[in-house]
Parts: structure tokens; sequence; C-alpha cells
């Protein structure tokens, strides 16, 4: 296993009560792989734009097919 990988923590978290955000947290896409920032500076989705946060509200089409990950130090 790499050591990029084994600093990631996955979280669990019920949705329907709002989407987590954290510093170093992220959410990653199971639909498309990508993997976008909890925090964005900027509005950011992921390329098949299943989730998305702008101006601090997320956006998710398919909840289930996505993950909330952080990073540990």
């Amino acid at each position: 296993m790499s050591q990029q990988h084994e600093k990631r923590e996955y979280r669990t978290f019920d949705h329907t009560k709002g989407y987590p955000k954290e510093k170093n947290c992220f959410y990653e896409c199971l639909k498309c792989g990508d993997v976008i920032p909890a925090e964005p500076d900027d509005a950011v989705s992921c390329k098949c734009r299943n989730i998305g946060i702008d101006q601090g509200r997320f956006i998710a089409l398919d909840p289930a097919k996505l993950k909330f990950v952080c990073l540990k130090s």
C-alpha cells in the first residue's frame, strides 16, 4: 500500500443532516474518481458533476456515490 493512501481516513456521515467540511478533508466521487476539497477557495465540481461546491453550497446528484476522506497528519 502506498504511503499516501495510508494517510487517508474515510469517515462516515449522514447526508440528510448536511455535508461535513473540514480543512485537509475531501470528497471522493465514486462515479468518476475525482477528489475535490471539502472547503474549496472557489467553486469546484468533479468531472462528472456528481459533486459540486459553490459559495459554501454542497450539491450531490447521487449521495450514495461519494465518500468523505481526511488526511491524517
